[in-house]
């Protein structure tokens, strides 16, 4: 098999970012959730995308948390082998447990589930 010249290199690149760049620009701009109840919205919607889009916040959250937690020598917090929904599960189980946080930041109530059901510190 050929390898490509240089030239056929660039022009990949070049269309690459062109299509990358497209579709940032007629992509619809979604906000970060505001607040838990947007986030608790999504979560339990009959819309697949709105249930993947939160699974996706949900287990950034998680990533970020575990991240920072090893960056300053702790452990992780999740266990391996947790599944992603299963963080998800928690996040929902807490949100609708207190109805009177949802008002609160939605990444703030990701790390609380997260910290109360797995009692990390």
């Amino acid at each position: 098999m050929m390898r490509p010249g240089l030239e056929e290199v660039r022009l990949h690149k070049l269309l690459v970012s062109m299509s990358l760049a497209l579709a940032a620009i007629s992509w619809p701009a979604v906000a970060a959730y505001h607040d838990g109840k947007d986030l608790l919205q999504d979560c339990v919607s009959s819309s697949e995308i709105e249930k993947i889009y939160c699974l996706g916040y949900v287990v950034g959250i998680a990533d970020a948390m575990d991240l920072g937690r090893s960056r300053n020598n702790k452990p992780a917090c999740i266990p391996k082998g947790v599944k992603p929904s299963e963080i998800r599960g928690v996040v929902i189980k807490t949100m609708q447990d207190h109805p009177e946080a949802q008002s609160k930041d939605a990444a703030e109530l990701v790390f609380y589930a997260i910290r109360q059901n797995w009692k990390c510190q």
